[in-house]
């Protein structure tokens, strides 16, 4: 059961993407650092470069954000795409003409499951959805859900203009935002994008401020089939890790090679038992090579049992394994007369594997020496012991293994981020009345405090990168925007305070290092613009530690304390108590 759950997540892993008829031609834009770019360097490069037949931006929309639909307000995932999206891509459309779906900006298509969570059997096209506010969304498509791809499953796709209601910097002209846009491009057959890169960095460095500002200096393709197994694979993407694949894979064999193992010992050591059989049915004219045939169909039909116990088990439990590892291992969508096949050669090969040597030990014996008793049980003494002593190693390795990945996990779980992460609750504030939200929430007795931020110490808030005057290189701040409450909440000590009349920022020692300056720093400036110094707060983690952008601690900061703040990312939640019902008094309220 574990092997055919273990194969079937492997292969689908490392076959993603595969269904898609243009995956060769396919390239993502990035640089020495991300795959990810501004989306207006689509148009730009398509525009100078003929060998690209067509390019298309993908952004993350909407992710868990609210919408109406029927009446009723239901979270859900977006992407925002161009047009080229169904001409790139061997998505299939269920319903619509892929010449006609999102052919104007307020069309939208949604998801198989989506159309059948809200629609039920009803046509879903024509009907809308309202989003960002009461902008009114017409669906026109339907299409089958993201399957082993790299594409994660989103319930509805729209135009990437969209983003002017969400993120406009995403799609300004000044290509604000970076990296927010994965740049899919397809080349024609034959051609070599690569073979331009070091020419489209001088480009991009005459007009992409990244560039100019010289915080990155190459651009690099990756090949579509590559991007999920890349470490900077984007965060909104499917992504996976070829060693940890392949160790799974070497998991499965390990746990095929124990069952051989112990079959061929449990054989062996009923070797006394069987070579009398052996020996009788040599008596009555059966040859040695048919008692040998007769081993190989026992293991052979004893396999093709376990295969079919275990393919029905992993069938019972692939909703639950799936949801363990957070993808679709889809035994049934793999099912395929090769499979069948494949699977019949992969049973016999075990089979005839598992069988060979008791095959051999058994039936060599002569029968004469059967009736006498004077055979001997040094062969399989001789192979239980290799075998034992070949298991044990393996679960030796294996405690080895399990003990440091515990150590490991311990070390995340406890690992002293510096600030307080315990008992806070963070909520989306994307479309909810925050204010209406925070006066109920204050009158739970579960409830100690609520806050407003843009961003947190743990999601790293947003990155601003500018070139500090009297200073060599840019610099890559990380910046929070938080009231009090959240302050407080995440109890960050205040090393020094410049006492300012006004507001300002409060950096971290690592922000001070960057800029090369001390403690008495009181003020900065970057394009004309000063950033005013409130004081100095304690060194904390900022991000996590295994996300691609993690820094596992240190990053410059700049946190300004605004107790009026409009239109927070989250709303922050500190309970008290009993914690869950704390959190389930949070979860009815919101």
């Amino acid at each position: 059961m574990f092997v055919i759950l273990i194969a079937n997540y492997t292969y689908n892993e490392f076959t993603a993407d595969s269904f898609q008829e243009n995956a060769d031609q396919i390239y993502v834009l990035g640089n020495e650092e991300y795959i990810g770019t501004a989306y207006k360097i689509g148009e730009k490069l398509s525009s100078r470069y003929p060998e690209i037949e067509k390019v298309c931006g993908v952004i993350t929309a909407w992710n868990n954000t609210s919408v109406e639909v029927l009446g009723d307000n239901i979270a859900v995932n977006a992407l925002a795409v161009d047009s080229t999206f169904f001409s790139m891509f061997s998505f299939k459309l269920l319903r619509g003409d892929v010449n006609q779906v999102l052919k104007t900006k307020h069309d939208v298509i949604i998801s198989e499951s989506f159309a059948k969570k809200m629609f039920g059997n009803n046509d879903p096209i024509g009907n809308t959805i309202t989003g960002n506010g009461d902008i009114v969304y017409t669906i026109n498509g339907v299409v089958e859900n993201f399957k082993n791809s790299m594409f994660r499953p989103t319930d509805i796709i729209m135009r990437v203009e969209n983003m002017e209601y969400i993120n406009f910097g995403t799609i300004s002209e000044g290509m604000n935002n970076a990296g927010a846009t994965t740049l899919f491009v397809q080349i024609a057959k034959g051609s070599d994008i690569n073979a331009n890169t070091e020419e489209i960095a001088e480009y991009f460095k005459t007009f992409f401020w990244i560039y100019k500002s010289k915080i990155y200096e190459k651009v690099i393709f990756t090949p579509m089939r590559d991007v999920s197994f890349h470490e900077d694979c984007p965060w909104d993407f499917n992504s996976n890790n070829k060693m940890i694949l392949t160790i799974l894979f070497f998991v499965a064999v390990l746990i095929l090679l124990f069952a051989v193992m112990n079959y061929i010992n449990l054989t062996v050591a009923q070797t006394g038992f069987r070579a009398k059989e052996m020996a009788t049915r040599r008596l009555y004219g059966v040859s040695q090579v048919s008692a040998f045939g007769k081993m190989i169909f026992e293991s052979s039909f004893l396999c093709f049992i376990a295969f079919f116990i275990g393919y029905f088990l992993s069938f019972a439990l692939e909703p639950y394994a799936s949801s363990l590892i957070n993808k679709d291992i889809m035994l049934l969508e793999n099912f395929s007369v090769g499979m069948v096949l494949l699977s019949v050669l992969f049973v016999v090969f075990i089979g005839i594997v598992s069988g060979i040597i008791p095959a051999v030990v058994i039936s060599r014996f002569k029968p004469i020496d059967v009736v006498k008793g004077t055979y001997t049980f040094k062969s399989k003494m001789t192979f239980s012991k290799v075998f034992i002593t070949i298991q044990s190693v393996i679960t030796i390795v294996l405690i080895a293994c399990s003990l440091t990945i515990y150590k490991q996990v311990e070390y995340m779980i406890n690992f002293d981020y510096g600030y307080n992460q315990k008992a806070i609750i963070d909520i989306d504030a994307s479309f909810v009345d925050v204010e209406a939200l925070r006066e109920r929430l204050e009158k739970l007795s579960s409830v100690k405090s609520v806050g407003f931020t843009h961003g947190t110490p743990f999601d790293r808030g947003n990155n601003h990168t500018m070139k500090v005057d009297g200073v060599d290189k840019s610099i890559s701040f990380q910046m929070l925007f938080s009231d009090s409450a959240t302050v407080k909440m995440f109890d960050i000590e205040f090393v020094k305070d410049n006492m300012l009349a006004e507001k300002g920022f409060w950096v971290n020692q690592t922000a001070l290092d960057e800029l090369g300056a001390t403690d008495e720093l009181k003020s900065f400036r970057s394009g004309g613009d000063e950033y005013k110094i409130a004081g100095i707060v304690k060194e904390f983690a900022v991000g996590d530690l295994v996300s691609e952008w993690s820094t596992g601690g240190k990053s410059p900061l700049l946190i300004e304390i605004n107790n009026d703040l409009k239109n927070p990312w989250s709303v922050l939640v500190q309970v008290q108590g009993d914690l869950v019902k704390g959190y389930r008094d949070v979860k009815r309220t919101f």
